[in-house]
């Protein structure tokens, strides 16, 4: 069912005064149709650097979008609109002063990609030791999906937030939300990974990230995950939600009627 939300992640140019052709940046935008009217317009923008690279770059270097987002779920295996959402919805809870012992609803094959860089499953290169989850001090994009949740070394990210699911594509398996990832610092960088080990890691300043993140779902697994994300000031909201709102991490379908 249409529910008149549809959003997309991708990459414009803005024009400026140095490169006539346009800076390259990354954007979320979702729209809202009623009536056979656009009535909302919401556009995020991402300008950084990230990983030594243009962020905008990253994205364009990935070419088309990715075949799992194409193609559609069986008949037979197509998730409701409520499940799909809960599903994605415990990736952000499982994060959240992540202990490694919860349920992760991963695929073995799941993949998880930030302003167009791979975050997991990084191949070890020549001369380079893959740090061992039951032992290691700092998660590593060099490990799956799972095992970076399994190792209990997110726990710094204290809160998830405005945890909004703005659509929903039963067809494909995919789910479109807006979030933000608070890190308070100070005492919550110190703490205990499943197996006891005491670890001090995370930003050791107060801040937050504002990102766009879509989930590619199957089986009540995770295939895949697109983000786009950029730093914000520790607390920000979105403006599309109530103060209350803003500041839960409660998980919030806003097509729901």
């Amino acid at each position: 069912m249409f529910r008149g939300q549809v959003a997309f992640i991708g990459t414009l140019r803005e024009q400026d005064a140095v490169v006539s052709a346009g800076s390259p940046v990354v954007i979320a935008l979702r729209l809202k149709a009623e009536r056979r009217q656009i009535s909302e317009i919401e556009l995020f923008v991402v300008r950084t650097e990230f990983r030594g690279q243009r962020a905008a770059q990253n994205v364009e270097n990935l070419g088309a979008p990715h075949r799992l987002f194409l193609e559609a779920v069986p008949l037979a295996e197509r998730m409701s609109r409520a499940d799909l959402i809960k599903t994605a919805n415990m990736y952000f809870s499982g994060m959240q002063l992540n202990d490694g012992r919860q349920v992760y609803p991963f695929a073995e094959d799941c993949d998880r990609i930030e302003n167009g860089a791979a975050a997991t499953n990084v191949p070890t290169t020549s001369g380079q030791v893959r740090p061992d989850p039951r032992t290691a001090t700092n998660y590593s994009a060099q490990w799956s999906c799972k095992e970076q949740f399994a190792s209990g070394l997110l726990h710094f990210v204290t809160r998830i937030r405005d945890r909004r699911y703005v659509a929903v594509d039963q067809e494909r398996g995919l789910v479109f939300s807006f979030i933000f990832f608070d890190h308070a610092a100070g005492d919550t960088r110190r703490f205990d990974t499943p197996d006891g080990r005491a670890v001090t890691a995370g930003p050791t300043t107060p801040w937050t990230w504002e990102l766009a993140e879509m989930f590619k779902i199957e089986k009540s697994r995770i295939r895949r995950i697109e983000a786009i994300l950029e730093r914000a000031p520790y607390g920000m909201g979105s403006g599309w939600s109530s103060w209350e709102d803003q500041m839960s991490d409660r998980p919030r379908d806003v097509t729901a009627r």
